[in-house]
Formats: C-alpha cells, structure tokens, sequence
C-alpha cells in the first residue's frame, strides 16, 4: 500500500495502480488502498471501475466523504 502511494504522488500512475490493486487483494477489507484506487483510477480515465470501486467503498463505509465527493465529480 505504501509503495502505491508514494508511486500516485509521483504521478506514476500505471504502477500506483497495479501496487494498489495488490495491497486490495491482499486485505480485501482494508479500505484505505481502495479509496486511493478509485482516485488513480479516476485519473487514468479509468471510470468505469473507478465508480464500481467507489461504489463498494461506500458500501463499506458510508461516511467516507473524499470517496463520495469522487464519485460525485
């Protein structure tokens, strides 16, 4: 997870994504790589599994704001 995001910040986004990605299946209830997957996703105009996640992190965590701001815009 930390690997993904110090690759987001560095606008590396194609691997953010993929270290990301892993960091999810390795703890599919950990919600803090999903929530900065729906924004790499977002950013790769990857939308339609940007809002499919976000979606699912929202399930999980309805008082997630930044998630729901995301998925609004």
């Amino acid at each position: 997870y930390g690997a993904g995001l110090w690759q987001a910040r560095r606008d590396r986004l194609l691997t953010a994504a993929k270290s990301l990605e892993a960091a999810a299946h390795d703890d599919p209830e950990a919600a803090a790589p999903k929530r900065e997957l729906v924004r790499v996703y977002a950013l790769l105009g990857r939308e339609p599994e940007a809002i499919k996640l976000a979606r699912a992190v929202l399930e999980a965590d309805p008082a997630d704001a930044a998630t729901a701001h995301t998925l609004a815009t």
